[in-house]
């Protein structure tokens, strides 16, 4: 009896609470899109430890993203507190209409491994292709979308006060002010991620990796390609210093270092 009960303990998968099937580790796995969407919901908690096992791609339901209801997992409320680990693994979607995958993780969160490709975000303020707002750890991440918003847009994450690791961000983004190839305001750390990003910039504070940064970038770069309007290149001719581009950084009042920038001239 003993013998076969530890057979049955070491069984690969086990079918838990949330209607997820577990690991030996007790990694809940994650193979679609509907099991993507348990995330966050009843006994599949923002605690528990996720990992993707196959790739969830545009011809999966997924194809637009607010047409199938789907929402940000976590909130300034209730972030994500967990660990999602994407082994690799590509999320797809041709539409979506949210402040990110994740809307909100907190300092004690993991995300990695994981490449997001989204052809079109329609958003709003505080918002980036993988995470709205970054105050845990995302490393090894991809994002490839074009975002359209007002401010704090970030290919990464809108704002981050977290650590932004081996990431990177190709694409556009089209908004108000705070935009940048990887976060739009980060008070935390970037370090060793770059950015290949189109930035169309109404106002003010656009960088190739930060819109604005009172934080650490390190061993980072960016090739970034601004789209300006007329105006807003007349009154940088006119009046200094009113607002702020940059390569890197629009705005900068924290720490760079062995990282460096390519533009078009503005």
């Amino acid at each position: 009896m003993k013998f076969v009960l530890s057979i049955l303990l070491l069984a690969y998968t086990v079918q838990s609470a949330c209607s997820l099937m577990q690991d030996e580790g007790g990694e809940f796995l994650i193979s679609n899109y509907s099991e993507f969407r348990q995330i966050g919901a009843g006994e599949c908690t923002l605690q528990n430890i996720y990992r993707l096992t196959n790739d969830i791609l545009a011809t999966d339901s997924l194809i637009a993203l607010v047409d199938s209801g789907f929402t940000s997992i976590g909130t300034k409320d209730l972030p994500f507190q967990g660990m999602l680990h994407g082994s690799g693994h590509i999320i797809q979607a041709r539409f979506a209409n949210f402040s990110g995958l994740f809307g909100n993780i907190d300092s004690m969160a993991v995300i990695d491994s994981l490449t997001v490709q989204i052809d079109s975000i329609e958003t709003g303020k505080e918002s980036g292709g993988l995470v709205g707002e970054n105050h845990g750890l995302i490393t090894q991440c991809t994002v490839r979308a074009h975002m359209n918003g007002l401010y704090d847009l970030g290919g990464i994450a809108g704002v981050n006060t977290g650590s932004i690791v081996a990431c990177v961000f190709v694409g556009k983004i089209e908004g108000m002010s705070e935009c940048g190839g990887l976060v739009g305001s980060n008070s935390g750390n970037i370090l060793n991620s770059h950015a290949l990003a189109t930035l169309a910039v109404e106002s003010t504070n656009a960088g190739g990796l930060a819109g604005i940064s009172d934080g650490s970038i390190q061993q980072s770069y960016a090739s970034v390609t601004f789209e300006l309007p007329s105006y807003y290149v007349d009154y940088q001719i006119k009046n200094s210093s009113s607002y702020y581009v940059g390569g890197l950084v629009g705005s900068n009042v924290g720490t760079i270092s062995e990282s460096y920038a390519s533009s078009d001239p503005i």
